[in-house]
């Protein structure tokens, strides 16, 4: 795996630098910016990782799952419900992270 990405990023500064599309000091700036930006986002999902550990810790999760669904008695409840869910996670991917972080019933 480690051997792929290596091809990678030397094919990148051989085909930019055969293209005259960057040079040697050009392609190390890039790389550089690249691990610096890795970095900052390996940082972030660590912060976020850490944060979600102690929602679920704490009970966050569960209270929030047993707040919607105690409420649930019919078809309509559970319309109902969903559209609590959309408000309290309303990005595109609401969903695939409400059913990711809900405890199994």
């Amino acid at each position: 795996m480690v051997i792929v990405l290596f091809i990678g990023i030397l094919m990148t500064g051989v085909l930019g630098m055969a293209l005259g599309t960057v040079d040697f000091f050009g392609w190390l700036q890039g790389l550089g910016e690249g691990m610096s930006d890795m970095f900052s986002i390996s940082i972030v999902a660590a912060l976020i990782s850490g944060l979600i550990g102690l929602i679920r810790l704490y009970g966050g999760v569960e209270w929030m799952v047993n707040a919607i669904t105690s409420r649930i008695k019919n078809r309509r409840g559970t319309r109902t419900g969903t559209g609590a869910r959309k408000r309290r996670c309303p990005s595109p991917w609401g969903t695939t992270a409400w059913l990711r972080v809900s405890p199994p019933r």
